[in-house]
């Protein structure tokens, strides 16, 4: 039996695809070329107001689910080609294949785009950025042709030092960790 929350995401990652959260342009036709732009497609629920009369209206989505994943994968290869140093990351957790370049979500610390909430959270990794940040896509798992911001490895120490001091702790001791890393580990 899967769980309404799981059923539930699942629908909107393969069934209801919003044009809106699309990481690619939905004016591109070259992007695959034999489907065209998105704008003009029969297969969006926009483009038949009247069939669609309900959906519509909220969400503007593609039906196509094969041609929206072959214009996410084009969307992927064309941006990791013209941006070689983008570092490839899952959104899922474990282990990855073999011999593989992408960094699974365990792995690394995403720098949040929103600020923080409570004055505790100021401190907080993902909250904080500098020099020591750098652009990543997402090419396996849900948000795929994404691209985000990353704290780099040295940072990931940093913050795996921050973790296990806030356990212990229950407390957020960002200078010790700080100071334990050296000032070039501190963001501001």
């Amino acid at each position: 039996m899967l769980p309404v929350r799981n059923l539930q995401q699942w629908i909107e990652h393969n069934i209801l695809l919003e044009l809106a959260a699309a990481p690619f342009s939905k004016e591109d036709t070259a992007l695959v070329p034999e489907a065209g732009p998105c704008v003009d497609c029969p297969k969006r629920t926009g483009h038949n107001v009247l069939l669609f009369e309900g959906l519509a209206a909220q969400h503007d989505s593609c039906s196509d689910p094969k041609c929206y994943a072959a214009k996410v994968e084009a969307h992927v290869r064309q941006t990791i080609a013209a941006k070689p140093k983008l570092i490839q990351i899952s959104t899922a957790y474990g282990p990855t294949k073999d011999g593989s370049a992408v960094v699974p979500r365990n792995k690394y610390v995403e720098i949040r785009s929103e600020k923080p909430t409570n004055p505790k959270q100021r401190d907080w990794p993902e909250y904080k950025t500098c020099k020591f940040t750098t652009e990543a896509i997402v090419t396996e798992g849900s948000e795929k042709g994404e691209l985000r911001r990353l704290w780099k490895s040295f940072h990931k120490r940093f913050y795996a030092k921050f973790l296990i001091m806030r356990s212990a702790a229950q407390v957020w001791p960002l200078e010790p960790v700080a100071s334990a890393v050296g000032e070039s580990g501190r963001c501001a």
